[in-house]
Parts: C-alpha cells; structure tokens; sequence
C-alpha cells in the first residue's frame, strides 16, 4: 500500500528527490493538530511563523470554522519569499464522515492566484503515480496490468488515465449524488457521458457500482500464449 502521506514522509526526510531536493528543515504547517503529529519522527522543525520556513506544507485547514481568508497573510509571504510549497491530498473537497468539506487545494489554489508554485502530492497529479509504478517495476508489473479504481472522476480516473493505466469509476463515492437518481443502464450512461464532458472527454475503462473484494481472478488480457 502506498499513500500520498507516505510518499511525503521520505520526501521530506530525505529530500534528494524531484520536488523535495532541497526543502530545508523549517517547516510552516497548515493542516492542524493532526498534521503536525504526522511530521513527528521527522527531521524538520515545525516553525510558528511563516518568516522562518524554508518551506510550506499544506494539508487541511487548521479547523473547520476557518475560511481561506484565515491563511491570507501567510500565504503573501510565502509567496514573497519563494519558499518551496506542498500540498498533500489536493482534493478540492474532502469527505467528513458523510458529509463534504473544503480540501486543502483550495488554499493551494489562493497561493498560485497569488503567484506562487505549488507541488501537489497525491491524485491526479504526477508525483505519486511516479512512485506508484517505480514500486510495481520493481515487481515486475507495469501500467498496462494494472487498473487504477477510485469514486472520483477528477482525481481517480484522470490521473490513471495520464499514465496509461485502465480506470474502475465507482459509483458510490464522490458521484454518488448524480447516480442516485439513475434508474436504467441508459440513465446511467447519460449521465457517465455528462461526467466525461465535464472531465476533459476522459472515460473510464469500467464503471461499479461499489468496490467489493473477491477472489483474484486470472488475467486473461496478458496471459501467455502457449
């Protein structure tokens, strides 16, 4: 299992990587409590003030009353001083048990309206595919066996579909409200077709209702002639 969490983790601490070559060691943190507990163990210090970082790391919002004009301050100086910037699960909203809220790419995107670089780790975006499939190399597997599933269309089925992998759209998730109301394969399929038009024209390879785990099955895409 690789996660977006666990990628930033030895970016951070070893820093001799693609986006995290040269972050520093003083680390201006938003996110919280909990984020600040994630950073335990690594060699960075968490600064209070933004005028001492050497970079800025953005995983949520402090608390759930703050709004994006809470970070504005920061965010200028940031910019001003052409820190390194990054933000872990860009999703730009996040679900809290059943119910959504802002992700941290909202306070992502304020820096760059701002003028300011923002490396994102986690889906869609390259980083963490990279590192996904230099681990399944390593086995011996490569993207053409393999199907990224996921329940978001613009985070899931785009950044599988940018490293040529199939895509499993699950409905359940993120979509579920646009589902809910389809009641024949032909209602579903027009609405698929209205997600793809909003998705860059990117399909799916399949569409479930849920994800369930079973029984491995063989692969009959890449089995050896005998």
């Amino acid at each position: 299992i690789l996660t977006s969490g666990e990628l930033l983790k030895q970016g951070i601490e070893k820093q001799n990587d693609g986006v995290f070559t040269g972050l520093g060691k003083s680390c201006y943190l938003i996110g919280g409590e909990r984020s600040r507990s994630f950073l335990n163990g690594i060699s960075v210090d968490v600064v209070d003030k933004i005028e001492d970082a050497t970079f800025l790391f953005i995983s949520g919002w402090d608390d759930l009353t703050a709004d994006i004009a809470t970070y504005e301050d920061v965010l200028r100086e940031a910019v001003r001083k052409r820190i390194k910037v990054l933000c872990v699960n860009p999703d730009g909203r996040a679900m809290q048990t059943i119910n959504f809220s802002t992700g941290p790419a909202m306070i992502a995107k304020r820096l760059q309206e701002l003028g300011g670089v923002v490396q994102m780790i986690g889906k869609p975006y390259k980083p963490i595919y990279h590192h996904a499939i230099k681990i399944l190399h390593n086995n011996d597997i490569y993207p053409g066996q393999t199907v990224m599933i996921g329940d978001s269309m613009g985070h899931d089925i785009i950044g599988g579909t940018l490293v040529n992998m199939d895509t499993c759209l699950i409905k359940n998730g993120v979509h579920s409200p646009v589902f809910k109301v389809a009641d024949s394969p032909a209602s579903v399929n027009k609405i698929l077709n209205t997600l793809i038009s909003q998705y860059n024209s990117i399909r799916p390879t399949y569409l479930v209702d849920r994800l369930k785990w079973g029984k491995a099955l063989p692969d009959r895409k890449h089995r050896k002639r005998v």
